[in-house]
């Protein structure tokens, strides 16, 4: 900034702009919480079907989030230009106040051509030049000048400081707003300032990183690994390419041995913040990340690191992908790289790949597993994805038409072709996983576990390791279809979960959110299915029989369930409540006492097939899995408090009548009283007080079913209008579920071993 234009500058013109970006940051953060509470708040709560289910919900949730971005991008701006107006105003008022004392001293400063200015000793009274004892010495001049030249500086640094920040800002978005937040222009500078500093450390020769330096790195990482300008700036200036060049020689121990003895067990620290740095990066629209994109993706299937190492790109950046949430078209765009990549290194699918030596690079540093394998990195970024998690599993991998050797006989006369693949097809069913060990040497099934997190996101719609929101429980079409594709693949061969025990988890959550359609399947009256069982959105369409294994082999599973115990109780309670509340009856002459019947009928029916895989398991284990049972329930307390707060929205009768409650007024008190009871019931030594048992024996899972029932049920029709009307002995509606179950059971296994409690029933 030169000298005239800082003395001359209207700053009043800014201080109204401040004024004005005040102004709209306050109306935008109205209209954010406006939107947030009533636009988005009431699109949780409505009860929607067809498509409007998934277009119209998922727009208004987008659109709300706009207005909080915008909000947020208009405080960000009167913030930076708040700070840039009160800093130059007062270097305005230093540069005066200098020119002042100057004078005062018998020396002019005077602007000059070019945005310059000089400093020279004013003319003596009678206009002769001055002398020592009538003017100042040089030496004073100097001091004048820098004195100027440093105020000027801080201005120029100021101005132009703000006109990057508010570029940058700008940038991040190319359509829409920014979310990045900052107090002030010293903020927002800052973290340029530091993108700048640690690119050049990661840009560095890793042989000459020292520890010190390598701190420096992880702690500015992890300060700013959330920052949007910060994130862009770092990745952008240090390149795609040169991202996964520092991360393969960084691990490598022929460069940086040194750096690994001294630092080796911070290397985890550094991986993750560095990754959620990247994840910040992706979601920026600056030039710089297009390219960096671009640079990526290019290097999927090429060695990468300065060493001579044998490290791919895929294998690089996805150990630097476990972490954080990923842009969607980032994701779609490099799993697409990595699937061909993939390909090319098993002959489509033909023999495993992967595999890990000694001789490999230990890319992760977690703990976990050696890195090896790009896929399992690739599949936590898509957990935490949910959009993108489902558009992945729905993408093709092979085409029948392409040489592989998958093939179905689709008409059962014998006659075998090839069948196409989808990545869920293929990963679920057909990949030859490569074995890997943890830090400690021990076998490790990450890869299957980030499977099951990957596929959980792609169904429910919402991060694996969260709860559910209520819009959540509206699925997709293609979330329903991949529920689909689960529970078939598990019918058609169960190994598929039991023998991956780190699917149960994942796949009981799942099928939990999928109550609606695993009661439909089992509960038959598809006339009346809407108002006995409703759902919102798409409801996958499941064989009774597959259902029946599935939800068999789940039991099994500690994690697996723990999940549907909760989900299959929390749904059968806020149904019950539901119909005692709004009983005005439903179609085809259906009454409030036929739909409550038919709510106990099928939790006992799901109740029966769940406890029967349960009991199975307890014979195989001769009770030693009694305590992961029981420790599989107490983990699951949290996540299933918050199913009940999200299953309240779509609990709506069709045809409420006099007295209904619509459905943001159920309180949703009588399920999260079960789940209460379930997760805490096990643990007292009282008979007394102990409502559910969770009792390796299927006569245990069938009296808790009883009181548990009839708890939701008492409950429930205390708050009904018309309780002298509902009149259901839920006790016995189960007991038929239970005798559907037994006999499901037998006959879906076809005699395959059932354990004895199960057995003698029915």
């Amino acid at each position: 900034m030169d000298f005239d234009a800082l003395r001359q500058a209207r700053l009043g013109l800014l201080a109204a702009t401040v004024t004005d970006w005040r102004t709209m940051a306050d109306r935008l953060a109205d209209l954010e919480q406006e939107a947030r509470q009533g636009l988005r708040g009431r699109a949780d709560r409505a009860d929607w079907s067809g498509l409007n289910s998934q277009v119209s919900r998922r727009f208004i949730a987008r659109t709300a989030g706009e207005f909080d971005d915008a909000a947020t991008q208009a405080g960000s701006v009167h913030g930076i230009l708040r700070d840039t107006h009160d800093e130059l105003r007062t270097q305005q008022r230093l540069l005066n106040e200098a020119v002042q004392r100057a004078e005062a001293r018998g020396i002019r400063v005077d602007g000059g051509g070019g945005g310059g200015f000089t400093v020279r000793a004013a003319h003596t009274g009678t206009g002769g030049p001055p002398t020592p004892e009538s003017g100042p010495e040089q030496g004073e001049l100097h001091t004048v000048r820098d004195e100027i030249q440093t105020i000027l500086n801080r201005a120029t640094e100021i101005d132009s400081s703000a006109a990057e920040v508010l570029v940058t800002l700008v940038e991040q978005a190319e359509y829409g707003f920014s979310g990045a937040r900052y107090a002030d222009r010293d903020a927002a500078a800052g973290a340029l300032g530091a993108a700048d500093r640690l690119a050049a450390l990661a840009g560095k020769d890793p042989r000459d990183l020292t520890a010190k330096e390598f701190d420096a790195l992880t702690s500015g990482l992890r300060k700013y690994a959330g920052d949007e300008l910060f994130a862009a700036r770092f990745a952008g200036t240090l390149g795609g390419r040169g991202t996964l060049d520092f991360w393969a020689d960084i691990t490598d121990p022929r460069q940086t041995g040194d750096l690994l003895r001294e630092r080796h067990g911070r290397y985890d620290d550094l991986q993750k913040h560095l990754g959620l740095t990247l994840a910040t990066a992706s979601r920026s629209d600056a030039w710089e990340m297009d390219r960096w994109k671009s640079e990526v993706l290019d290097t999927a299937g090429r060695t990468v690191g300065g060493g001579g190492g044998s490290a791919l790109g895929v294998q690089v950046m996805s150990n630097l992908m476990r972490w954080g949430n990923f842009d969607d078209r980032f994701l779609l765009d490099y799993g697409a790289r990595l699937m061909e990549t993939e390909k090319h290194f098993t002959g489509n699918g033909r023999q495993g790949a992967w595999p890990s030596s000694p001789m490999n690079p230990e890319l992760n540093r977690t703990g976990t597993d050696s890195g090896t394998d790009p896929a399992v990195g690739f599949l936590m970024a898509l957990s935490q994805s949910p959009e993108a998690s489902t558009a992945f599993f729905g993408e093709t991998f092979v085409t029948r038409y392409e040489d592989h050797e998958f093939y179905e006989d689709k008409d059962g006369d014998g006659n075998r072709e090839r069948r196409e693949l989808s990545n869920f097809d293929y990963f679920f069913e057909e990949r030859d996983w490569p074995k890997d060990v943890d830090s400690k040497g021990k076998e490790t099934d990450i890869g299957r576990e980030s499977l099951g997190h990957a596929l959980e996101s792609a169904t429910t719609g919402h991060p694996s390791g969260t709860g559910p929101r209520p819009g959540d429980l509206t699925h997709s079409p293609e979330q329903a279809a991949l529920f689909e594709g689960i529970v078939g693949s598990v019918s058609e061969k169960p190994e598929r979960l039991g023998g991956n025990g780190a699917l149960g988890e994942s796949l009981g959550r799942i099928t939990a959110e999928y109550m609606p359609d695993i009661h439909r399947a089992l509960g038959g009256g598809r006339h009346r299915e809407d108002y006995y069982y409703p759902a919102p959105g798409a409801v996958a369409e499941l064989a009774p029989v597959d259902t029946t294994r599935f939800l068999y082999e789940l039991g099994k599973s500690p994690d697996g369930y723990a999940a549907v115990n909760l989900g299959q109780n929390n749904y059968t309670a806020q149904l019950i409540e539901s119909h005692c509340r709004n009983p005005a009856g439903g179609p085809h002459g259906a009454t409030v006492n036929d739909a409550i019947a038919a709510a106990a009928r099928s939790a006992g029916d799901i109740q029966g097939i769940l406890g029967g895989g349960r009991a199975s398991e307890a014979e195989e284990t001769k009770g030693a899995s009694e305590a992961k049972f029981n420790k599989a329930l107490d983990t699951a307390n949290a996540w299933g408090s918050s199913l009940v707060e999200a299953g309240i929205a779509f609990f709506v009768a069709p045809t409420a009548g006099p007295g209904a409650i619509a459905a943001g007024e159920l309180g949703g008190t009588v399920a999260g009283e079960i789940i209460g009871a379930i997760t805490d019931g096990y643990k007292k030594d009282s008979a007394d007080e102990v409502i559910y048992r969770n009792g390796k024996a299927w006569d245990s899972t069938r009296e808790s079913t009883y009181i548990l029932l009839e708890t939701a049920y008492g409950e429930a029709r205390k708050e009904s209008v018309r309780r002298d009307a509902i009149n259901v002995d839920v006790a016995i509606e189960a007991e038929t579920g239970f005798t559907n179950a037994a006999r499901r059971v037998r006959d879906a296994l076809e005699g395959q071993g059932l354990p004895g409690q199960l057995d003698s029933k029915g």
